[in-house]
């Protein structure tokens, strides 16, 4: 899978995903990309309202096999889109398995890049959305699915979702 980055994944991003990913037996490895100007370009012009995949979808051709991730810190149109969309996007979102932004504090950057990323994968969150307690399916009390979790390890569920997953 290719990832095209918007704005500034963490520095280890792309060595911890496929450090996940070959815990869980997969094979590939995730390659990430610098947008193109076309793609920063419709960024920019997006006004934050009208529906992101829409507006970004004319350059994505390749759903298949090419993901989205746009780290945003401090881009408020973003934040209340997501939470527009999910209701509780404190620092991210997914969008349909396609596109994965992150407006984390510098501090989190790193770890809610990887949790939206992997569901690009399809992976499931740990925790329950509307109390965001643990769900029972999941063994580890520090996975990086659950809530605000400050670990990049991830339980024996997600590792088997992201073996038989996309």
């Amino acid at each position: 899978m290719n990832i095209i980055a918007y704005g500034n994944p963490h520095p280890e991003f792309q060595d911890h995903l496929n450090s996940l990913l070959n815990q869980a037996g997969r094979a590939s490895e995730v390659c990430v990309e610098e947008m193109d100007p076309e793609f920063t370009a419709l960024l920019c012009a997006w006004d934050g309202a009208s529906d992101l995949m829409d507006h970004l979808f004319p350059l994505l051709h390749d759903t298949s096999n090419t993901r989205l991730l746009l780290s945003v810190p401090d881009q408020q149109k973003y934040k209340a889109y997501c939470k527009k969309l999910t209701g509780i996007a404190e620092w991210g979102c997914c969008l349909s398995e396609t596109i994965a932004i992150e407006f984390a504090p510098a501090s989190r950057r790193l770890l809610v890049q990887l949790h939206e990323t992997l569901h690009l994968f399809g992976i499931d969150d740990c925790y329950q959305p509307a109390s965001q307690f643990p769900k029972e399916s999941c063994d580890l009390p520090t996975c990086l699915m659950r809530y605000e979790t400050p670990s990049s390890h991830v339980c024996k569920n997600v590792l088997r979702q992201l073996r038989h997953g996309s």
